[in-house]
This record gives structure tokens, sequence and C-alpha cells, in this order.
């Protein structure tokens, strides 16, 4: 719960009008391949695909990642 408290709402700025929330967003579309967080249809590295989606700035991206691999953990999501 602190790290949820205290990370910046990126996902909720930037991508829950599209993508809903992030533990959904994350069950359902995400997976990882070898140990790097990728689009389950793209299998594109997440930090790639953000380079050119979302309008994040580089360090937000960084930080988004970072964040959405935190909630494939809490969702167990595989």
């Amino acid at each position: 719960l602190t790290a949820q408290a205290t990370t910046a709402p990126l996902f909720t700025q930037h991508c829950a009008g599209c993508h809903g929330t992030a533990a959904s967003f994350a069950r359902e579309s995400l997976s990882w391949r070898d140990g790097v967080l990728a689009g389950k249809k793209s299998g594109r590295a997440v930090e790639a695909t953000l380079r050119t989606h979302g309008g994040l700035a580089p360090a937000d991206a960084a930080a988004l990642v970072k964040t959405l691999a935190r909630v494939m953990g809490e969702v167990n999501a595989k």
C-alpha cells in the first residue's frame, strides 16, 4: 500500500482513459518475456512502446514501467 500511495498517478493520468485500471490492464495485456515487461499480443517491451505511446517524458515512462512491474506482482500475473 505504501508503494501505491507514494507512486505518481501516471497510469491514471495517461493510460486509464483507454486501458482501464492498471490491475486489469496488467492481467489482460502484459506478460513477462525473458525478464522484460511486454505486451501479450505484440511481444514488444513496454518500455519501448512508451517511447512512442502515451505522451510520457522518458523519466515518466521509466517510472510507469516500474509501476506496472509492481502491479504485475500484485495481481500475480505471469
